[in-house]
């Protein structure tokens, strides 16, 4: 769901990140899923955050898509219900899960 990417430059870095992620971390792209996470609270509770989101990740064979992507995923919350209506207008019908948990 990305837009074109007008740089070339970060059209080859997109390539080289895809090349990595499927051939040398071995990422099966139909096998892949991907979690937005929102990190709230001062600068120390969003450290401890962080880092035993990341630690758990990477128990589990994870990796951080970066802030970047994170904030895309953010956003794109808000249009779920958009896309639905478009679907819906076509006869599409589709649902998207979001649940929320306690760090405790």
């Amino acid at each position: 769901m990305k837009p074109a990417e007008p740089s070339r430059s970060k059209r080859v870095i997109n390539e080289i990140k895809k090349f990595y992620i499927t051939k040398i971390a071995k990422y099966n792209p139909d096998e892949m899923v991907a979690a937005t996470c929102l990190f709230e609270g001062d600068k120390e509770t969003v450290a401890a955050q962080m880092k035993k989101m990341f630690s758990i990740a990477k128990k589990y064979s994870g990796l951080s898509g970066g802030a970047e992507n994170g904030v895309k995923g953010y956003y794109l919350t808000y249009m779920i219900a958009y896309i639905r209506d478009f679907c819906l207008n076509h006869s599409i019908v589709a649902e998207s899960f979001e649940t929320s948990s306690p760090w405790s």
